[in-house]
Parts: C-alpha cells; structure tokens; sequence
C-alpha cells in the first residue's frame, strides 16, 4: 500500500545516552499571528501532525510555518500532548530568505 504512506517533510530519529527518540517536521502554509490563542493553526493541521507521530511513534512534532512579521521566528509555542510523552511546537522560518532556512531548521531541531 506505497499510495497511503504518510509523509511528513521529514522524520529523524537520534540515540543519546542509549535512548532513542524520533522526531517529525509537517510543513503547513498559513499562520494567523501570535496574538491569535490558537496562532491561526487550523485543526487540521495538529490531527495531521498528530497521525505522522503516531505514523512513526515521535516524541516530538514540529508544525513548521512561514514567518510573517506578526510572529516572532523560531519556535514560536510549546505544548505537551496531554495522556503521551508527545510535545508539539509551532515554529516559523523566513522563506523569503531562502539561504537562512537551513540554519533556521538546525536551531528549530536542536541541531545548530
């Protein structure tokens, strides 16, 4: 059944201190503003995020964004998914500066 895989924009998965855990980013195309209680995250796009976790039994999501002005870049929000180890984050990169996306994406991971 290649034709149902999810996919998310990546999963990756690391070893420390003889643990391992998994990691998924789901890209999504429009964020309201940080004012916004919700950040303009449309429901859809957590279910989503959700199933790849699920998918590939990550402990942490990324919900990645394209920055506006309105909200600051980064990781912009933290939760905790309630009744799992699971945390969720919003987070936003400067698409309009591509040449800065690679190191957005290493801080937003942990990895820069």
């Amino acid at each position: 059944m290649e034709g149902n895989r999810l996919n998310p924009m990546t999963a990756w998965s690391r070893e420390s201190s003889g643990r391992r855990s998994s990691s998924v980013i789901s890209c999504a195309t429009e964020l309201a503003s940080n004012g916004d209680r919700k950040l303009g995250v449309a429901q859809g796009d957590i279910y989503q995020t959700l199933a790849y976790a699920q998918a590939y039994d990550a402990k942490r999501l990324v919900l990645l964004y394209p920055w506006l002005e309105s909200v600051e870049k980064g990781a912009v929000r933290r939760w905790r998914v309630v009744g799992t180890e699971r945390k969720l984050e919003i987070a936003a990169v400067d698409v309009g500066e591509p040449r800065s996306v690679p190191c957005a994406l290493r801080k937003i991971i942990g990895m820069g």
